[in-house]
């Protein structure tokens, strides 16, 4: 007798075929080891909660995993591409537009839980760019209480240090994935939707440097600050910006002459004791933009080009160019895409982070669709971007 194929879980042969090559990709300069604390088989459906360190965390998790077919919660940019898109929806990969509201993910996400699917998500929707980890998005915990299955939550160890997202070179070393533990909707159910929230943060938060401290793991590269100056922009010497220069294992500013080395243990052997690590220096950056925020002086703006994504035909994409504003109301642009005169952006109430990519843009959704903003002069100004941002966040009056 034929058997029939569920089509509701995704396609298991696809599944596999990908997921082979995938591992062997992931540990091509990395050595990943699992460690599963779960003391029980796992059964959908489940929402599987991750911190996000890196651009292979989505490749780590399946191996940890080894006996269930993961849908992954996924950037709608990667189903923009015809042979992406039909390989990602026979996998039931659920598309999402990140830190922008998004019904079909909800709804598919939903869809997901009634198949008893194995859903795994990253709730901070945005990578880390120091190795530590950020709170989840707004919403995280009033969706999960409708969702209302166990959460699983996994912790990744050592993914930043070995692929950081400013890096030019890849790293050798440890990536560890710990599966932690099972809470049970019953365990939640008396918190508040913001009480979850909290508690997904605490539970999935991680720093890459405590972690490297506690371990002494090492990680080795080629040149280990080459594309530092991607994300590090403010001299904690001196306090200018945009004057550092790293490679040679060096990160120097040509306005002070303050010079750091960084070491295979990933810590600064520096004269400034209290720049100890990239998260130091990192945290140093949010307090300069903080007394920015508070003292004046905090607009600032850009000439860039722009990339409008169509999300279903990357040959309809279009393209333009203008001035991008950063202020205490948000973050705006002002020019023309295709022709058209147009202004738009988020302001303090909408924003929720800003993605980017070091030294090439910084992006947010409009309407649906995916923006990409090319800095036209001064690239690292995509780190000061995202920052400002962040503060800009960290500032508004909560909404009741």
């Amino acid at each position: 007798m034929k058997r029939e194929r569920n089509l509701s879980m995704p396609n298991g042969f696809l599944y596999w075929l990908s997921y082979l090559p995938i591992k062997w990709l992931s540990r091509r300069h990395r050595r990943i080891v699992v460690h599963d604390h779960l003391t029980e088989p796992l059964e959908g459906p489940v929402v599987i909660l991750a911190n996000h360190l890196s651009y292979w965390d989505w490749a780590y998790l399946p191996q940890a995993f080894p006996k269930h077919r993961l849908t992954l919660i996924a950037n709608r940019y990667y189903f923009r591409h015809p042979a992406i898109r039909f390989l990602l929806r026979r996998l039931k990969a659920i598309p999402k537009s990140m830190l922008y509201p998004d019904v079909e993910a909800i709804r598919k996400t939903f869809q997901a839980v009634r198949d008893r699917r194995y859903i795994l998500m990253f709730p901070e929707a945005r990578l880390a760019t120091d190795g530590t980890s950020q709170t989840v998005t707004a919403g995280t915990g009033a969706f999960l209480k409708k969702l209302n299955v166990p959460l699983v939550f996994v912790e990744i160890s050592g993914a930043s240090l070995a692929s950081p997202k400013w890096a030019k070179h890849p790293r050798t070393g440890l990536v560890e994935i710990d599966v932690k533990k099972r809470v049970d909707p019953d365990a939640f159910a008396p918190m508040s939707a913001s009480e979850l929230d909290a508690f997904v943060t605490a539970n999935i938060r991680h720093d890459e440097f405590e972690y490297a401290a506690r371990t002494k793991n090492v990680y080795r590269s080629p040149d280990l600050t080459a594309g530092l100056d991607g994300i590090l922009y403010v001299c904690p010497a001196c306090g200018a910006e945009f004057t550092l220069e790293a490679g040679k294992n060096h990160i120097r500013c040509r306005a002070c002459g303050h010079d750091a080395e960084l070491r295979d243990d990933m810590t600064f052997s520096s004269s400034l004791p209290g720049i100890r690590t990239i998260r130091d220096w990192n945290l140093r950056q949010h307090a300069h933009e903080q007394t920015r925020y508070e003292q004046g002086g905090f607009d600032f703006s850009m000439d860039v080009d722009v990339h409008r994504m169509d999300m279903m035909n990357p040959k309809k994409d279009t393209y333009g160019e203008g001035v991008v504003s950063v202020s205490k109301e948000g973050i705006f642009f002002d020019g023309e895409i295709a022709g058209k005169r147009e202004r738009f952006g988020l302001s303090k109430d909408q924003l929720e982070g800003i993605p980017f990519r070091c030294d090439d843009e910084f992006e947010f959704y409009h309407h649906g669709s995916l923006h990409f903003f090319h800095p036209k002069g001064n690239k690292h100004v995509c780190a000061k971007v995202a920052i400002a941002c962040d503060v800009i966040r960290a500032n508004r009056t909560p909404q009741r």
